[in-house]
């Protein structure tokens, strides 16, 4: 059984992995978290894994504490994944193939498994990243715009009334309105409803030369946007991970 690790920008999400299925689920912010914690949940891992893989974005601090912990409680090595130039058919479509992030590789490949023809692939976390596949697997770029919480503190940040105003306590966000009633829920609606029509004008610009491209939606800003997007949609909560114990299959 192999423990499956996705460091990403704000959060770590871990998986048990066993004949292609997934078990044991979890996430925590690494921002909050102290090393403390990193090994506790570690040390309370039901089984001993056959072996330990993440793909990381968070930097070598963040990977420096799970490799730790990870050899002080099982004695296990922290094998780190990186992008390749090819995984079979899928092709990766950077120039430099290793610059392309860890957790976007992973995702590509659990798509191309899981859709065998054209896909948008969108994960919403600290980042939103938006990827293309052909319908013959090659990966045809992508890109990279501020997820909604960034946008939001950006806000707050580089404006001087914007910050100052709190919401009433009315929040269309709450009353799951269309129309911002105040600020804070003019701020919220709006980020959300940019990132949505961002992904429906990607997805149908691609349409056009890619028939019936899938949307492949993962991340933890998913539940927001997906109500918001006019083109159908399948939600794939794990699907970095989901890339990660294929990539990994022959080696747990």
């Amino acid at each position: 059984m192999k423990l499956l690790i996705d460091i990403g920008n704000t959060r770590i999400k871990w998986a048990l992995a066993e004949g292609n299925r997934l078990s044991g689920t979890g996430a925590v912010s690494h921002c909050e978290a102290s090393s403390a914690e990193i090994t506790d949940w570690i040390a309370r891992l039901p089984v001993r894994p056959s072996g330990a893989y993440a793909c990381n974005v968070a930097g070598l601090t963040i990977f420096g504490h799970l490799r730790s912990a990870l050899k002080d409680c099982w004695g296990l090595e922290l094998e780190s994944i990186v992008p390749a130039r090819q995984c079979g058919v899928l092709q990766n479509g950077y120039l430099a193939a290793e610059r392309l992030g860890a957790d976007r590789w992973a995702a590509l490949v659990a798509a191309w498994h899981h859709c065998q023809g054209p896909a948008c692939i969108v994960d919403a976390g600290t980042a939103l990243t938006l990827d293309l596949l052909a319908a013959n697997g090659r990966h045809l770029g992508g890109y990279i715009v501020p997820g909604l919480n960034l946008m939001r503190r950006a806000l707050d940040r580089d404006t001087s009334e914007i910050a100052a105003r709190d919401s009433d306590g009315s929040s269309a966000v709450a009353m799951g309105g269309t129309y911002g009633i105040d600020t804070v829920s003019a701020v919220s609606l709006g980020t959300s409803r940019m990132s949505a029509a961002f992904i429906d004008r990607i997805v149908s610009d691609f349409s056009v030369g890619h028939r019936q491209p899938r949307l492949l939606l993962t991340g933890g800003d998913t539940p927001m946007l997906q109500p918001l997007l006019r083109c159908a949609a399948e939600i794939r909560p794990q699907l970095v991970l989901e890339g990660l114990d294929l990539l990994t299959d022959r080696r747990g």
